[in-house]
């Protein structure tokens, strides 16, 4: 493929070939898009637009279209010139590989930046009218209630599953590259709506064991984007735990010029360097504070397939909840949703409780939360050694990855060695 997403402000760019290539090369599916997909919702590229505008118009009249009647016409009414409207039909052609699923998907995001850009241009028009308060109130009482239509909840129908065949549907489970959590996922590998906690005592590796899943994802995965919910942090931290897990180096040799590392740690420098240059443009962070409706706007914004919360209890709901655990709970239910609504695999992170330990409650491990048990489809809880003293520690331990809830299979565990110093997980143990 021939795309490579440069920076924030294009990383809508897939969206927008798939809704293309839906519109101009899927005989079935481009008429589902008429009256769903407009114009309007492609930003980034004109010339994308002049063809989505037609083929809607080609679909509307003729039931059909041709992508090749499509160029000669933009280029014929003037529109495009020739070497554009190739280039861009070459390139959404390209867009081949992607489920039904996938593009209907892309479309909503699409549909969804475009609405919250309108009310967000609304917003900025009432704060500069010269009127009364009166007026004002009205005005943005209209606003609301654009946003609460924008936001209903839209229902669906069980045909609406039939735009994809069984068949079909393998390609929307993904790897991730780290075989050995692979193998213990129970499809292979990461699912568009998947739903995973992580619980663990502090220092037992569970950001380590994300970030080194999220980026071994964005390199096996091009037109993967992801969002970092990055409640306690710094962005600098986790670029220096990435560059560990990427070359293998610690940070202690990090740190040295190139002019003071031997030939291979230099390379393995420059390779690592390189590798978080090219997949950091694919991995948004969001800051604190953490809360879901942010965490959202980040997905949708960017089109993320994949979401890291880190962690659950740095999170707080957008409303106001009586105890601290109704607040982790409402802040579950939240995510739930968004991962649901926007098809985006999510890796929720959370804390673990001194209580933890002895409870034959699999569940006591995921702090202040009742609900997670429930909304989730995996959890696993890390199991490091707990006969040394955190000082005491060495680099390299085994760490037991335990599933305690596996809704749609087997629950499968694994025993693996996790090196602090370079922020890896690899096979080990008995499994």
């Amino acid at each position: 493929m021939s795309h490579h997403l440069n920076g924030a402000s294009e990383l809508f760019a897939n969206d927008e070939y798939m809704a293309a290539h839906g519109v101009l090369f899927r005989r079935d599916l481009g008429p589902r898009l008429v009256g769903r997909l407009k114009p309007d919702h492609i930003i980034n590229d004109g010339a994308l637009r002049d063809l989505i505008r037609l083929g809607l118009e080609h679909i509307d009249a003729d039931g059909e279209v041709n992508p090749l009647f499509v160029r000669d016409d933009l280029v014929s009414r003037g529109h495009l010139a020739a070497n554009v409207a190739d280039q861009s039909l070459k390139s959404v052609a390209e867009f081949s590989a992607f489920p039904d699923a996938h593009v209907f998907t892309a479309v909503r995001r699409l549909i969804d930046r475009y609405n919250r850009a309108e009310l967000e241009k609304k917003l900025t028009e009432a704060a500069t009218l010269d009127v009364s308060n009166d007026q004002m109130a009205a005005h943005l009482e209209e606003v609301a209630a654009n946003l609460r239509r924008s936001s209903v909840v839209k229902t669906s129908t069980l045909a609406d599953t039939m735009t994809t065949d069984p068949a079909d549907e393998s390609g929307e489970v993904i790897t991730t590259g780290v075989d050995w959590f692979d193998a213990i996922l129970p499809n292979g590998g990461l699912s568009p709506t998947d739903k995973i906690g992580i619980a663990a005592p502090p220092g037992a590796g569970k950001s380590a064991l994300a970030l080194q899943v999220c980026i071994s994802t964005l390199i096996q995965h091009p037109h993967w984007i992801a969002v970092w919910a990055l409640g306690e942090m710094a962005p600098k931290t986790l670029r220096n735990r990435g560059l560990q897990c990427v070359s293998g180096l610690t940070m202690g040799v990090l740190r040295r010029p190139l002019a003071a590392l031997s030939p291979l740690q230099e390379q393995r420098k420059r390779d690592a360097v390189a590798t978080l240059r090219e997949i950091g443009q694919r991995l948004v962070i969001v800051p604190g504070p953490l809360t879901p409706s942010r965490i959202e706007a980040a997905i949708v914004n960017v089109g993320a397939r994949l979401l890291i919360v880190d962690y659950l209890q740095l999170v707080r709901p957008d409303g106001e909840s009586a105890t601290r655990r109704d607040a982790v709970d409402e802040c579950v239910r939240s995510l739930t949703t968004i991962a649901q609504r926007n098809e985006c695999a999510s890796l929720w992170l959370s804390s673990s409780p001194r209580t933890a330990h002895g409870s034959t409650d699999p569940f006591a491990w995921f702090k202040e939360s009742t609900e997670i048990g429930h909304a989730a489809d995996l959890c696993y809880v890390l199991h490091p050694p707990d006969d040394e003293a955190d000082a005491d520690r060495p680099d390299v331990v085994p760490v037991r990855v335990r599933c305690v809830k596996a809704r749609h299979g087997a629950q499968l565990s694994a025993t693996v060695m996790f090196d602090r110093s370079v922020q890896q997980f690899t096979r080990g143990g008995n499994g």
